[in-house]
């Protein structure tokens, strides 16, 4: 059992999303995951690091090993040189943190949810997370850049395995902000040609 899933079990509700983290927002979805809790770590847990931890759990409430999904992720201005590949939930050691883990780098406004093999989105996304908090004491492991967040995942209650597709807000930014990397590619190298 991950280290993070211990120190949070308790907080897990059946249904809804618990939210621990300031500026973070849930997008609302009937996929056939949803998000069970999003918390900003605190220092003693987070150690200096600045990820997005995540782990998936099955309807009794417990960790799913390795399960047949995966963490997609963008941020605010990804270009689209920049790759984002999904991440396995596959680590199962007892002194791992969490299934799966993502870095966020300086600057980074992170967007998460879970995707299966084909790249569909199958929970709702998670956006937000950037580690551009301060901390008004760096000794206890948490400061400026050095945030990190604990991202759980469920399965929906009482939705089938296929929803009806619906767009949502926070998958049409990511698309959008795909787009915006594009264009500012081919703005840079229409430049580039005038000789800018």
């Amino acid at each position: 059992m991950g280290q993070f899933f211990t120190a949070y079990q308790t907080r897990i509700q059946a249904t809804g999303v618990v939210i621990e983290a300031d500026g973070v927002h849930v997008a609302p979805s009937t996929a056939p995951y949803r998000v069970a809790l999003v918390a900003h770590l605190p220092g003693n847990l987070n150690s200096g690091n600045h990820h997005v931890y995540a782990d998936v759990i099955d309807a009794n409430g417990q960790i799913v090993t390795n399960p047949p999904v995966k963490l997609g992720w963008t941020w605010n201005g990804r270009r689209i040189d920049e790759p984002a590949p999904p991440v396995a939930l596959d680590k199962t050691a007892p002194m791992d943190t969490a299934s799966g883990n993502i870095e966020i780098h300086k600057g980074q406004t992170l967007s998460v949810w879970l995707q299966d093999d084909s790249g569909k989105f199958v929970s709702n996304v998670v956006s937000g997370l950037s580690t551009a908090i301060s901390d008004a004491d760096p000794a206890t492991g948490n400061s400026l850049f050095h945030n990190s967040f604990y991202v759980v995942f469920a399965p929906q209650v009482g939705t089938v395995t296929e929803p009806t597709p619906q767009p949502e807000a926070d998958s049409i930014l990511i698309r959008l902000a795909q787009l915006e990397a594009r264009l500012d590619a081919l703005e840079k190298s229409f430049r580039d040609l005038q000789g800018d």
